[in-house]
């Protein structure tokens, strides 16, 4: 009776980006009203606490509940053992090892304090706590008949959307090392990978769907649908084909339905809306967060399509962390040498203290405008009131090789971004540390020593979006562009088509066809295809051809450089006199000369050519006249650049 039953469609009311930091998560909402076209601005959907993120922290406290977000934050000086606070490095990379040493050293250079366990340790303790529920679960029967109903609308709620919150983290198995929480001795979890992601994007879910006020249905029970969304990572994690499939995984357990997975960087360009203009442009972020700093370069073409140029540089020495840590070092020597008071003697609470003063004082110092900061902490070690001046020259003095590292970075992609795209280049930063002035300005006196620093292209950049939430806001477009069109006053806005009980199943017609960053995965040329017509009596040798150039005018581009393969183009009518010689070439990015792909002497003055270049980056060649093919090359191998890790 119900494969009768018409399958109607519902209108996708909102969808929304997610941003996956190491250290704070975020999630923007486009939505549209009842009776609503054109959908609302972006709006950023703000935490429990009223915060603009929420911290990627994971805990599991004495009382055996869990908490993430916020709420693990603020008790992380209670409970050290049993918090996680960067729940990214939980992920697995490429090169990770079963035992957990790969893991284990996230965790020390994060300053973690729970401890690694190998994957056989993990599943082993698993087993325990799955046999320690069972039994739970056999004395449960034995409660009261008030209780008993209870359960039984459980039950029905099962049926429904989610599942009761025990069964929710039931993950009896793990395939990567994980970490043992113990809030206190005797108490003890094991949280895996699985479960972590799980938790922070069920977590995201909640917010979007208290902020939205949907999932809901008319009856009172919720609704078996997906929460739409694009996800953006951090560039070492998203190049990672281990880390999106986990996360993929955790997001189809916790109903998040992720359309695109896209790395920070290029979320950025969508954020600063560097995609709608219409010129070509080299584009070099610096991200500097909590954990990493991170260069990535991209190339945009006219038609708003991005194409990586470079191999992602990351470093996890220069960080704010390793900043604020400086800074925290400093104070700690001058209340011991003033005051005469030890910092350790108050515990990792005094020292949790501390860092947040030190954290909120490197923020003051790191823009131009104040000379000093200070640092106050109350009742720090027995009750003892500690402050500590600093002023910015000596902050700066102090964290002078944390900054060379720096430079060191950025010096290291921009030898590897000659060698492919010399030129000008657009400098953005984001993260926490775009709001650095030294940060920014090393980064401007690393580009302008090259040369390579437009500062006519550098102040058109849209200096109005908080870089912190730029990946974000980013993410949010592109999830906008999916679901409500390029135009939606125009485009037909994507839609749920219900299939009865099976549940709801997406229906838009730009889901693989959007061309807004979406050829950003595929390799792309590094020679710039050309034309020209010489006279007849022309030695076609390389010497010849670079003197007969530099003396032509009418040099005519076929195929510019980083074009996406696969590409094809045709030139119609060339106009030239009877008897010339057409003469097809390429130009490296070292203004090197290939010898000629192709030549043809043309008896008749109009001809057409046609150039075809495959996704091997393999040249075919056709010149046709009015009678016909008059010449044709095929299986000309160009250089093209290592194709990106695409996104899932």
């Amino acid at each position: 009776r119900d494969s009768k039953k018409e399958m109607s469609e519902e209108e996708i009311k909102y969808t929304c980006g997610l941003a996956l930091g190491n250290c704070e998560m975020r999630v923007v909402v486009i939505r549209r009203g009842e009776g609503e076209r054109l959908p609302r601005t972006s709006e950023l959907v703000a935490s429990e606490n009223g915060r603009r993120s929420t911290a990627a922290a994971i805990a599991y406290a004495a009382s055996g509940e869990w908490l993430i977000g916020d709420a693990a934050e603020s008790q992380y000086a209670k409970n050290a053992k049993g918090t996680l606070s960067q729940i990214l490095c939980l992920i697995p990379r490429e090169n990770d090892d079963l035992n957990g040493d790969a893991l284990r050293a996230r965790c020390l250079r994060t300053k973690q304090k729970v401890q690694v366990v190998s994957v056989e340790e993990a599943i082993d303790i698993l087993r325990q706590d799955e046999e320690s529920d069972e039994a739970k679960k056999d004395e449960s029967k034995k409660l009261s008949s008030s209780v008993k109903k209870i359960k039984r609308t459980n039950k029905v709620e099962k049926k429904n959307y989610t599942k009761p919150e025990d069964e929710n983290f039931s993950f009896s198995k793990t395939e990567w090392p994980a970490v043992v929480l113990e809030p206190c001795q005797g108490v003890r979890r094991v949280l895996t990978v699985e479960m972590a992601i799980y938790m922070v994007l069920n977590k995201l879910r909640k917010l979007v769907d208290d902020f939205c006020a949907s999932g809901v249905a008319r009856d009172g029970t919720e609704k078996n649908v997906s929460t739409l969304s694009v996800l953006s990572l951090p560039s070492d994690i998203f190049e990672s084909d281990i880390a999106r499939s986990i996360i993929t995984a955790a997001a189809k357990k916790a109903h998040i339905y992720f359309m695109q997975i896209i790395s920070d960087a290029a979320s950025v360009l969508l954020a600063h809306g560097l995609d709608e203009n219409k010129i070509n442009a080299t584009c070099f972020i610096l991200d500097v967060d909590g954990s990493a700093s991170r260069c990535d370069c991209f190339y945009l073409t006219n038609g708003g399509v991005a194409t990586k140029l470079i191999q992602t540089h990351c470093s996890f020495d220069f960080c704010c962390t390793a900043l604020t840590s400086k800074l925290e070092h400093f104070c700690a020597n001058q209340i011991l040498r003033r005051q005469k008071i030890d910092i350790n003697d108050g515990g990792e609470k005094a020292r949790r203290r501390l860092r947040l003063a030190c954290a909120s004082a490197a923020k003051i110092l790191a823009t131009t405008k104040p000379g000093q900061a200070d640092i106050e902490a109350e009742a720090l070690v027995d009750g003892i009131d500690c402050r500590v001046r600093v002023t910015k020259a000596r902050y700066d003095d102090m964290c002078s090789d944390i900054y060379r590292q720096l430079g060191t970075l950025i010096d290291t992609a921009l030898d590897d971004l000659e060698q492919v795209a010399p030129g000008s280049v657009r400098l953005i930063c984001v993260g926490a540390g775009a709001k650095n002035d030294a940060i920014l300005s090393i980064a401007e006196r690393s580009l302008m020593t090259r040369g390579l620093l437009d500062e006519s292209i550098q102040n058109n950049v849209n200096r109005r979006i908080d870089p912190e939430e730029a990946a974000a806001f980013g993410a949010a477009k592109q999830a906008g562009l999916i679901v409500f069109g390029l135009d939606p006053s125009r485009d037909t806005p994507a839609t749920w088509l219900r299939t009865g009980k099976k549940g709801y199943t997406l229906r838009s017609s730009r889901l693989d066809s959007i061309t807004s960053l979406g050829d950003a995965g595929l390799p792309h040329t590094t020679e710039k295809l050309a034309f020209v017509c010489l006279p007849t009596a022309t030695t076609l040798d390389v010497e010849t051809l670079r003197d007969l150039l530099q003396q032509q005018d009418d040099l005519i581009t076929i195929a510019p450089r980083f074009v996406p393969l696969p590409y094809q183009t045709n030139i119609n009518n060339i106009n030239t006199s009877s008897g010339a010689l057409l003469v097809v070439f390429s130009i490296k990015y070292d203004s090197a000369v290939r010898l000629p792909l192709a030549a043809c002497q043309l008896p008749r003055t109009d001809v057409s050519l046609t150039i075809c270049i495959d996704s091997h980056a393999k040249l075919t060649i056709s010149i046709l006249g009015d009678g016909g093919q008059e010449a044709t090359s095929s299986n000309i191998l160009l250089e093209c650049s290592p194709p990106p890790i695409s996104s899932s």
